[in-house]
């Protein structure tokens, strides 16, 4: 059994120094999205880098996702609103009880949003993508980062806690494996938390797929990883205001 850490704490300016790991600054038009931690790294067991973050809790308008301290779930925020998403046994715990540090995350402060309703054509991840990349009514320079929102009726969502293969050493000098959380989620209303992103060095986006996104239902009971979304159709696309 994994215990449930995940202690939260920010303050942004501190963060950047620290980590040196500035991306995407245009603040003017797309909000300010900071990656720290690669997520490769910390697959291969680098846990030297831990962040602690409290200003992100209860602070309006701030949104992030990332992983838990050694690899024991993942993290989202909404609107300032923590959820920790691990694995007790076979089932995931969501929770906004705060212990122990986030060692990679994405994060972001946006106080203005443009809403769009997305047409059925915008159907799954892939044509999220597309309608990114092609659709220049949205006023968006896409060589940048930045954080998008859905909420709706998603018609399916793969979901994701942690990794099939994923391992962890106890303080004996064992390695324990940790339990795979994942599953499908049909005709279900969430809310969804993305980056796009087509610099994949911070290695939270790829060449093929220039998204990351999490997800919590409507009633908090699950949150995680996004690992693919057939979106419904009448779900709802928020993306930062141009000024």
């Amino acid at each position: 059994m994994v215990k449930l850490k995940a202690h939260i704490g920010i303050i942004v300016f501190f963060l950047i120094l620290l980590i040196g790991c500035r991306t995407g600054r245009n603040e003017d038009k797309q909000g300010n999205v900071v990656f720290t931690g690669h997520p490769e790294e910390i697959m291969a067991g680098n846990f030297d880098l831990k962040i602690d973050i409290d200003s992100l809790v209860g602070k309006k308008n701030s949104y992030a996702f990332g992983i838990l301290d050694s690899l024991s779930g993942v993290l989202q925020v909404f609107d300032g609103l923590p959820l920790l998403s691990t694995m007790e046994g076979d089932s995931v715990v969501v929770s906004t009880n705060l212990s122990g540090p986030v060692i990679s995350l994405v994060y972001c402060e946006t106080t203005q949003w443009s809403q769009i309703s997305l047409s059925p054509s915008v159907a799954n991840t892939e044509a999220l993508v597309g309608f990114f990349q092609y659709n220049e009514s949205l006023d968006l320079d896409t060589t940048l980062p930045f954080i998008f929102l859905i909420e709706g009726v998603a018609e399916q969502l793969d979901w994701r806690i942690v990794p099939d293969t994923l391992k962890q050493t106890d303080p004996l000098g064992n390695d324990q494996s940790i339990k795979s959380g994942k599953g499908t989620i049909t005709d279900k209303y969430i809310e969804v938390i993305g980056v796009y992103s087509t610099d994949n060095n911070h290695g939270f986006t790829s060449e093929n797929i220039p998204i990351h996104m999490h997800f919590k239902t409507a009633d908090g009971t699950l949150a995680g990883h996004i690992d693919h979304l057939e979106l419904g159709p009448e779900m709802s696309l928020r993306i930062p205001k141009s000024n």
